[in-house]
């Protein structure tokens, strides 16, 4: 879909689903939202562009931001206290560190 040839208004519903989308554990859709509604939104010629757009881009943008925290968070955590998790962290390891098994 060419976003340039969209409606202001059309361009928003089309990033408050993205959000919405987002929210329900996909916030991998907070970053397409963010990629794909920057340059509409912002970076444009247009003096005014929609509030609403730029409403919903930030939120995806912020959405984006605690998601991604929060994984590096977990991640660190993890990967440093994995064996101290016992039995649920070795259930939880996807690969299992050579010459442990």
């Amino acid at each position: 879909m060419d976003l340039s040839k969209a409606q202001p208004k059309e361009q928003a519903k089309i990033a408050k689903k993205y959000f919405i989308a987002g929210c329900f554990c996909m916030p991998l859709m907070w970053l397409v939202g963010v990629l794909w509604f920057i340059k509409p939104a912002l970076i444009t010629k247009d003096p005014s562009p929609d509030p609403m757009l730029k409403r919903w881009l930030f939120a995806c943008g912020i959405g984006l931001v605690a998601s991604s925290i929060v994984f590096v968070c977990w991640n660190i955590i993890f990967q440093s206290l994995r064996e101290s998790f016992g039995v649920t962290g070795e259930s939880l390891t996807a690969v299992f560190p050579r010459g442990r098994f």
